[in-house]
Parts: structure tokens; C-alpha cells; sequence
């Protein structure tokens, strides 16, 4: 388990004065990344061997918006790895120890010379351990897609949408489709 305490500032905030979508999952990459971090494989030991997390789902569950102001708790386990696949739950608590959101998210361990999966090392695995996946009916990784699409316009991808894995951030996705 990896936890670190922060507080709503104004710039994630909506016009209603609750968490805008993108800044909740930037708190949910951070956590993950600062473990990643502290426990010696963050981006620069990652790039050093040519590897990348990448994410492949997410299920995230608000139960109450965080506000202004508020000091908050993110947490994350990993819970699970096997293969390829790693797997870490989050949970977004308040002062008072309530529950605000809880995630599960689903990551690829990538080759990026290769751009292909790579077997996650023994090594890499413990230097994370493992917890257990928070107790909540999560629901399957399926999506039902509709039979008919509608085109959209499009949108063109700029320079702050891109990360260190030369992409665009999954939380632009979230933003760009709200």
C-alpha cells in the first residue's frame, strides 16, 4: 500500500466548486507514479530498461465529490500481477476518513522498443508486494459497443496532451470527452 495526503486546490475545481474528472485522475496517476518512485522503479529506471506502464482500464466510483479546500488521502495497491497485466485498486479518503472514490485499474507492462508486452520481472514485482483489491462489486472489462457510430469532430492532439511514454494521457481522454 502507497499513500500520500494533498488538498483540493482551485485550479481542479468546477464551476460548482467539486473536483473536475481530470483532476481526480491525475491524483489517481500520481499515487501510482510516486510509489513507482519511491520504491526504484519510477520513469528514469523504466527508460533505462526500456519499459512502460501503460494503462488499460479504468473503473472509478465517486461516492461523494471532494470540494475546495479539502485534505485528502489517495491510496493505491497493487494487488496483482501476472504476466504482463499489473493490477492496483485506489481509494480517495477525506479528514474524517470517509471514502470520496474508490478505483480499479488495469496496466500493461510494455517493451517500448517493441511496443510490445513484456513479462514482468520478479524483481519489479516485489519491489512493490502485493495487497488485497478493495472489496466493492466491480463491474467487467467489457464494454457492449453500439451497432452505429456517430462521427465527431475531430480533435487535434497538442503538445501538453503528450507524457513521457509519447502519448496522450489517459486523463486527456476523460477531459476531451466530457
Amino acid at each position: 500500500m502507497y499513500s500520500y495526503d494533498t488538498r483540493v486546490k482551485y485550479s481542479e475545481i468546477d464551476e460548482n466548486g467539486r473536483m473536475k474528472p481530470l483532476a481526480l485522475l491525475n491524483l489517481l496517476q500520481d499515487c501510482c507514479t510516486f510509489q513507482s518512485e519511491d520504491v526504484g522503479n519510477g520513469i528514469s529506471s523504466l527508460k533505462a530498461m526500456h519499459r512502460a506502464w501503460i494503462l488499460n482500464s479504468w473503473q472509478i466510483v465517486i461516492k461523494k465529490h471532494a470540494a475546495l479546500g479539502d485534505e485528502i488521502l489517495v491510496t493505491t495497491r497493487p494487488y496483482k500481477f501476472s504476466g504482463f497485466w499489473g493490477m492496483r485498486c485506489f481509494e480517495i479518503t477525506n479528514s474524517e476518513g470517509e471514502v470520496l472514490a474508490i478505483a480499479n485499474s488495469v496496466w500493461v507492462y510494455l517493451n517500448t522498443d517493441t511496443g510490445t508486452p513484456a513479462k514482468i520481472d520478479e524483481e519489479v514485482k516485489n519491489m512493490y508486494g502485493l495487497d488485497a483489491l478493495i472489496d466493492y462489486e466491480w463491474a467487467g472489462r467489457k464494454i457492449d459497443l453500439p451497432e452505429k457510430f456517430e462521427e465527431g469532430e475531430p480533435i487535434p492532439v497538442i503538445p501538453s496532451y503528450i507524457d513521457t511514454n509519447h502519448h496522450v494521457n489517459n486523463a486527456w481522454y476523460v477531459e476531451l470527452a466530457s
